[in-house]
């Protein structure tokens, strides 16, 4: 999906999930905002979508994530 292939490419250029998922969640220019702003790119969203990620709640993160570091051994 159009979604996962976005995950990917994230994570293929910041290699840290908090940024990937805020990237994700804001758009890569509002991340860089949000990370000027908080000198951090840990936002509630990525704490909670690892948090369920964890969980096993949210399978197509997991997903994304086995797949990549699959392609990275």
């Amino acid at each position: 999906t159009l979604a996962k292939l976005h995950l990917e490419e994230l994570k293929a250029k910041y290699n840290d999930w908090h940024t990937v998922l805020t990237a994700y969640n804001r758009g890569e220019l509002g991340m860089k905002r949000f990370k000027k702003l908080k000198n951090t790119t840990i936002s509630s969203y990525s704490k909670e979508v690892l948090k369920r990620a964890s969980e096993n709640k949210l399978a197509a993160i997991n997903h994304a994530k086995t797949i990549y570091d699959d392609y990275n051994k």
